[in-house]
């Protein structure tokens, strides 16, 4: 499939920055070369702009001199906080990077498959290129405050779809100031309530306008989640997280991707109280809300629906499929990171997921033979083995009531982990015998084809 955009486009550089080489060009101000210095890598001198190919060793890493210095631009909020060099970036840092990219561009289903199953050096390529290129404010951005007015005025059903497309663009290419300008004005409040009002009208079947305003809101409030004061403004809320955690259903996809990804930025934020928000508005049901139990037993529904529904979807739904379930790796990850400190508490997660035979579950994913879900697989893997390990080492200790209560539950765990061991290598047998009886018939078929044609080559040869 064609994506929408080049890869080897240069994007020659006009401002007085340093100009960083490949991998070391990864910070929040525009670097020079964008695509073509990592296309030329390893070369020496002929020109200061050349530099290493994304992903070298540091050691290789070339600076060129500085220009004459200009008043630095001001950085947008989306890339204005926390630095991260490409050479240290891991999967997940990438991986948003890029939905943030798609984000930008409206990419959805197939279009998102094809750009995830890109090679890494070449999605740190694409990173590098787009902050090169936007990272700083768009002079033809509309100001906050002309949205502020349209939210305000406007009702959830005449509220322009092509408004809260441009919005959404608009706070991706904002300044942190004017983005707490625009949440000072309500912003965010004004976005959450046309959200409750799509929900509020939930039914079996949902008008496509209806879920597309859904789906650009909560792009709106993603953009708003990656600045430290929509962060903020979103956990002092007492149900802000709830009702976009409303929107977690097997309706449509793309808008159950958006919530998992929001969840997922602020459990991994950096102020606690932030991240101890997003994870009670998953894991507790909210009186205050419509909802009746809590959103991490939709998020379970939702994912028994994706695995069932994926054999028999066609191209469109299988990319859906495959990018929630991307989502909702990353977001068990970033719980599990979360909970770094406490064995016991991420052993009760392992137990909430264990409870919808989710460890079995994930790990059958591996049969769908998707990269982008493989490099999630592994990271998850890794950590559950070595809890794993750990909990099958300790000893009941009736001393302690409490203790004895936590042994039990990492038996428990145990027990869970080695069912899914089982159930997931069963299957693994089985898929290889598949493939073995495929390639057995594909020999066959080639052994006929060969002799089929041998006579014909000797009697041609005669």
């Amino acid at each position: 499939m064609r994506l929408p955009f080049s890869l080897h486009r240069s994007t020659k550089s006009t401002d007085g920055f340093v100009q960083l080489s490949g991998a070391g060009g990864g910070g929040d101000a525009p670097t020079g070369g964008g695509a073509s210095a990592a296309a030329s890598a390893g070369s020496s001198g002929g020109g200061r702009d050349r530099g290493s190919s994304v992903g070298s060793s540091a050691s290789s890493l070339s600076v060129a001199p500085i220009r004459q210095a200009r008043a630095p631009r001001p950085t947008s909020a989306s890339f204005g906080s926390g630095p991260v060099p490409f050479a240290e970036m891991h999967q997940a840092q990438i991986e948003e990077e890029l939905d943030t990219i798609m984000d930008s561009m409206g990419l959805l289903g197939d279009q998102r498959l094809a750009m995830k199953d890109l090679p890494a050096e070449r999605k740190l390529q694409l990173i590098q290129t787009h902050k090169a290129s936007r990272g700083s404010v768009r002079p033809d951005a509309t100001p906050l405050s002309e949205h502020l007015k349209i939210l305000g005025r406007a009702g959830t059903q005449s509220l322009p779809l092509a408004r809260l497309e441009k919005l959404r663009v608009d706070v991706s290419y904002q300044t942190i100031d004017q983005i707490a300008a625009f949440l000072d004005g309500g912003g965010l409040r004004l976005l959450l309530g046309h959200l409750v009002q799509l929900n509020e009208r939930r039914a079996p079947t949902r008008r496509a306008d209806e879920l597309k305003k859904e789906l650009e809101i909560l792009r709106c409030v993603l953009g708003i989640a990656k600045v430290p004061a929509g962060a903020k403004a979103m956990a002092d809320g007492s149900t802000s997280i709830c009702h976009v955690l409303d929107s977690l259903s097997t309706q449509w996809m793309p808008c159950s991707v958006v919530c998992l990804r929001i969840a997922s930025v602020l459990i991994h934020h950096d102020d606690p109280p932030c991240a101890a928000a997003a994870m009670a508005a998953l894991f507790r049901a909210e009186a205050s809300v419509a909802k009746r139990r809590p959103a991490f037993a939709d998020w379970m529904d939702t994912i028994d629906a994706a695995i069932a529904g994926f054999d028999a979807g066609d191209p469109q739904t299988r990319a859906d499929i495959v990018d929630f379930m991307t989502s909702s790796l990353a977001l068990v990850n970033s719980v599990v990171d979360a909970l770094a400190a406490s064995m016991a508490k991420r052993v009760k997660f392992y137990e909430r997921l264990a409870a919808h035979d989710m460890l079995a579950k994930l790990a059958g994913l591996r049969a769908w033979h998707v990269s982008v879900l493989d490099s999630h697989l592994n990271r998850w893997d890794e950590v559950l083995r070595r809890d794993y390990n750990i909990a099958r080492t300790q000893r009941p200790d009736a001393a302690s009531d409490g203790h004895a209560r936590s042994i039990a539950q990492l038996q428990s765990f145990v027990a869970h982990y080695e069912e899914a061991k089982a159930a997931t290598a069963a299957a693994a047998a089985a898929a290889a015998a598949r493939n073995s009886d495929d390639d057995d018939d594909a020999g066959y078929l080639q052994m006929n084809l060969s002799t089929y044609a041998s006579p014909r080559s000797d009697s041609a040869a005669h």
